[in-house]
């Protein structure tokens, strides 16, 4: 059985809805410390409610956005509150669903920040060896199963997903030494409210058969195995949660 004690501190980006929430949520119920962050300050208050053990969630509100260049020295600044970290999980991101005529250069590269450029500078200030515990660290990106599919409409945001999945293998190479295992989760579509808001307006325009939704919980029994000494061989890769999703995807693509 997984679990985690009181020294491991877990950072989870966008931990007030879906995956993010689930994945703290998962980890608190381990006994891990969560450094639970996201900009919806009543949505993580809500989550601290929730969890198993509330007092080992702790909340961080910021906007990753705002200055992108100094979020190494944010998570130092984590480091000296909490203490050393033991994983980073960057769920937080955003998706854009429209066709190539539509793309307006703001919004895409509003995307490209959120999804890609924030995630690398969080593992530039997680990877300093004052801010880990070094052996046994994890980084893991939440890329997307769009990245393989070829769906239309997520030309945006799936190269921004796809670029993690490469950013994973080189910066596993890099890392390697350190301790600092790092990963990419792939998840098909799963039942999160933005999945499910733009398929009710109609955004979507290859949603799959209910059937082939995973739930965030499914993601997050991924994300904590792989952070755990379960998960200490596993480095580099991509991992694909999608219950063949993407296969059903990829063959309809080519018919």
């Amino acid at each position: 059985m997984i679990s985690f004690d009181s020294n491991s501190i877990f950072l989870v980006t966008g931990a007030s809805s879906g995956i993010g929430r689930a994945t703290a949520m998962l980890f608190n119920q381990l006994g891990a410390q969560v450094i639970a962050h996201g900009r919806n300050e009543e949505a993580l208050i809500n989550l601290k409610k929730d969890c198993t053990i509330s007092s080992k969630i702790h909340i961080e509100t910021k906007d990753l956005l705002e200055d992108i260049e100094n979020l190494p020295l944010w998570i130092k600044s984590l480091k000296d509150k909490y203490g050393k970290l033991t994983g980073l999980i960057c769920s937080a991101g955003i998706t854009i669903t429209e066709p190539l005529n539509s793309i307006e250069f703001t919004k895409f590269s509003n995307l490209l920040n959120i999804n890609y450029v924030v995630p690398i500078m969080l593992s530039k200030g997680f990877a300093d060896r004052r801010v880990n515990i070094g052996v046994g660290s994890s980084i893991i990106f939440l890329s997307s199963i769009a990245s393989f599919t070829g769906t239309k409409g997520l030309i945006e945001y799936a190269g921004s997903k796809n670029a993690l999945i490469g950013s994973t293998k080189s910066m596993a190479s890099e890392l390697y030494t350190k301790g600092i295992r790092v990963n990419s989760v792939v998840p098909g579509f799963v039942r999160t409210e933005m999945v499910e808001n733009a398929y009710k307006s109609g955004e979507l325009f290859d949603f799959p058969a209910d059937s082939l939704l995973c739930l965030p919980e499914d993601i997050a029994n991924t994300i904590v195995f792989l952070c755990s000494d379960k998960g200490r061989w596993i480095n580099g890769q991509d991992i694909i949660i999608d219950g063949g999703a993407g296969i059903v995807g990829m063959k309809s693509n080519r018919s």
